[in-house]
């Protein structure tokens, strides 16, 4: 399968309301992998990241006892996408429900800046860091620098790059290559015979971007007919996915079957181009916004993925006061996320 890379769209990454820019602290009071998708995560090799090797996936989170005033730093992508800030705040609220210290700071998609906030969180002498990487290499030395201190690292929804796993007590999030997936059975379900594909995705290098075009890609291949035929990066952007999606749509028009969108902000961007080019194409997504149900009602957006960036900063947060307190914890901790179509609307997030 052919994919034609028009690349150069950079927008810098946003996601996370609770905390602005770089220095932003909260500190809090004392006080789960789609079902149906595969078993086992991607070969490291795929997509040059890695997923852990061990997976959680729908099993039940057993209750976590209270922190002993633990330090935590969390490094956050970015302040201002829904989905961060749902993470964020959720994370927030967890930290002082157990009673542990936690210092949110973010990157705004700049793996420099985060690997500067890592030496912050060093210098602090925390217990343990929580990485959501700007960059899934980038972020490599840094992790190693926090492990050699003595921290514990766990890796938070975005994959690194597998030469970080020796240094990282895990991963929690969601299963972003099983969730492509999926979203790749929905794209061959609705192109019976075949059909042209508009893939816009992330940020490039990050770990969710990269994950999530492989295991649609690799989906694809028992489906030659189905063919990708421009990918395009719009930064989790709607504004950016109007514009690179109208781009498509003006230089492929009709032969646009199908838009492969990596989160619904983007997906409900590209329905807007959709429209204004009076195009019959349609949307498979993942990442469901509560704004994007009404364009599943419509079958503007054939199906998408329930993913709570509420869940995400929770989870993590739990999983990560777990191994302070000196509990083994898997490898892979996975979140739910399943598929949300026409049939399963009374699913949609409401907030």
């Amino acid at each position: 399968m052919s994919i034609r890379k028009l690349r150069g769209l950079s927008v810098g990454l946003a996601a996370a309301l609770l905390v602005a820019a770089c220095s932003s602290a909260a500190t809090a009071a004392p006080t789960n992998p789609p079902s149906s998708a595969p078993a086992t995560p991607p070969p490291s090799t795929a997509a040059s990241s890695s997923a852990p090797t061990a997976s959680a996936a729908g099993a039940p989170t057993p209750a976590v006892s209270a922190g002993s005033a633990y330090t935590i730093c969390l490094l956050s992508v970015a302040s201002d996408t829904p989905y961060s800030a749902a993470l964020n705040k959720a994370a927030a609220a967890e930290a002082t429900k157990l009673g542990v210290s936690l210092t949110i700071l973010t990157a705004e998609g700049d793996a420099q800046k985060q690997a500067g906030q890592m030496d912050t969180c060093i210098a602090q002498k925390v217990q343990g860091v929580i990485v959501v990487a700007a960059d899934a290499k980038a972020i490599v030395p840094p992790i190693k620098k926090a492990h050699d201190a003595g921290i514990k690292v766990l890796i938070e929804n975005a994959p690194v790059d597998a030469s970080a796993d020796p240094y990282t007590i895990g991963f929690a999030g969601p299963g972003d290559y099983q969730m492509a997936q999926l979203a790749g059975k929905m794209a061959a379900d609705y192109l019976t015979s075949g059909g042209n594909i508009a893939v816009v995705e992330g940020q490039a290098g990050y770990g969710p971007t990269i994950a999530r075009l492989g295991g649609f890609t690799d989906y694809l291949k028992a489906f030659p007919n189905d063919k990708i035929i421009d990918a395009q990066y719009a930064n989790w952007s709607r504004q950016t996915a109007i514009q690179v999606s109208a781009d498509q749509l003006t230089r492929f028009g009709s032969q646009i079957n199908l838009f492969y969108t990596m989160d619904d902000d983007m997906a409900i961007g590209v329905a807007q181009s959709i429209q204004a080019a009076n195009s019959s194409a349609k949307i498979v997504s993942l990442t469901a916004f509560p704004d994007s149900c009404p364009l599943i009602a419509s079958g503007m957006i054939i199906g998408t993925a329930i993913q709570s960036g509420a869940t995400d900063g929770t989870l993590s947060l739990d999983t990560m006061v777990r191994a302070l307190n000196g509990e083994t914890v898997p490898r892979a901790n996975y979140m739910d996320t399943p598929i949300l179509t026409k049939a399963n609307l009374d699913q949609c997030p409401k907030s």
